[in-house]
């Protein structure tokens, strides 16, 4: 049960930071860089 919330916590931080990403400079390494994120999980 706790790795879930952890995987949900992560997830949610993963895609706060590719949308900051994409919205300040929407860069194939960003986006790269988040998928990857995304995953790892």
């Amino acid at each position: 049960m706790k790795k879930m919330k952890l995987a949900g916590l992560f997830m949610a931080v993963g895609l706060m930071s590719a949308s900051v990403a994409f919205a300040n400079q929407p860069s194939a390494g960003d986006i790269a860089l988040s998928l990857n994120l995304l995953e790892v999980i």
